[in-house]
């Protein structure tokens, strides 16, 4: 069985846009920011900077979307899925399962 699960700690920037489909699921939107400087890679220490566009989906409200804030530090856990844009351009987003503050 294929594995797609990505476990990321970052602060939240820009804004949380807000879209309700047509079944009523409402989908947050938002930019999360990761910085890093404990990275090993080929047995050497690096830094890692990267933004990931994240959205949270959800069928009723719930405690997940409470701490969606921009500037809040959070850790998501979700899966990984390419979604074009409206330039038909491929852009990588993180479908977050868990959000938590930290």
């Amino acid at each position: 069985m294929d594995e797609n699960c990505l476990s990321i700690t970052g602060k939240i920037v820009g804004r949380i846009k807000v879209k309700v489909a047509v079944n009523g699921v409402k989908h947050h939107y938002f930019w999360l920011e990761h910085c890093s400087d404990n990275q090993i890679e080929a047995g050497m220490q690096r830094n890692v900077y990267c933004r990931l566009l994240v959205v949270l989906s959800e069928q009723s409200p719930s405690d997940k979307s409470a701490c969606l804030q921009y500037g809040n530090h959070v850790k998501i856990v979700g899966f990984v899925a390419f979604n074009k844009d409206k330039r038909e351009q491929n852009r990588l987003i993180l479908h977050a399962n868990t959000i938590e503050l930290i």
